[in-house]
């Protein structure tokens, strides 16, 4: 072993960007058109099907067109293994607030034709 001290090579960091995707649900008007489109984003460690049977106890909901949106960031939930979502971590936080927010307008896009926005 050599008491030498060498020097490392310059560590590079870049940000790149790449495609993922992402899901939503969206339950139209129980009978016809919708008076509003209501946006739902769930809470860490959730999902979207379990935030959209959320969104249908708010009062008046069966009159709105509904749209759960469910988080790009999957990971198992320790307890239960079920697959359960984030939206984002400290990390390159403003980067992904940037993917998340083109993520829910693209999602809006989609939906906005369906339900007649």
């Amino acid at each position: 072993m050599s008491n030498e001290l060498t020097e490392r090579p310059a560590v590079e960091s870049e940000i790149v960007e790449a495609r993922t995707h992402g899901r939503y649900f969206l339950r139209r008007p129980v009978a016809g058109e919708a008076k509003l489109l209501l946006v739902g984003c769930h809470g860490y460690g959730e999902n979207a099907e379990r935030h959209l049977a959320e969104l249908e106890q708010i009062r008046g909901a069966e009159g709105f067109a509904l749209v759960a949106v469910e988080a790009l960031n999957a990971f198992y939930e320790r307890r239960s293994n079920q697959v359960v979502r984030g939206w984002m971590t400290r990390d390159l936080r403003e980067r992904a607030i940037e993917d998340n927010l083109a993520y829910v307008r693209s999602v809006l896009d989609r939906v906005r034709p369906k339900v007649g926005w």
